[in-house]
């Protein structure tokens, strides 16, 4: 089972681990800090295999840009498997109120000027050349 707690805690999985799991049939991501093996849920993403862009990299940026009013974190815990053993650090933590101010404006900015943050080529496009 990939899934495994050393003393009550989520395994702790290397980057360089992540990144030996970067294709669509095996797709390992890191968000915030957590390790998620999101193979079986990729098909079905509502948001398209734009997901795989995350594939065997950190993919916060990413997955906060895409997901303005966030996940249910109990669809998060179903994929989680690890967590990451060597995070990097930034100058804003994700638990500050940078992000969820950020990320608050930007909603706003969207729902104001009717506009949607999916499936624009335009955003794909930007992402990738980001990426």
């Amino acid at each position: 089972e990939k899934r495994k707690r050393v003393a009550g805690e989520l395994r702790s999985i290397t980057s360089e681990e992540v990144a030996k799991h970067a294709t669509p049939g095996d797709c390992w991501l890191i968000v915030r800090g957590h390790v998620y093996d999101v193979s079986q849920f990729a098909s079905i993403h509502p948001g398209g295999d734009i997901i795989h862009l995350g594939a065997g990299i950190d993919a916060t940026i990413l997955f906060e840009s895409y997901h303005l009013d966030g996940v249910d974190e109990r669809r998060l815990e179903k994929y989680r498997i690890g967590k990451l053993a060597n995070p990097t650090e930034s100058f804003y933590t994700w638990d500050s109120d940078f992000y969820p101010t950020l990320r608050s404006r930007v909603s706003k900015y969207f729902k104001d000027n009717n506009l949607s943050h999916r499936g624009d080529m335009r955003m794909y496009l930007k992402t990738l050349l980001i990426m």
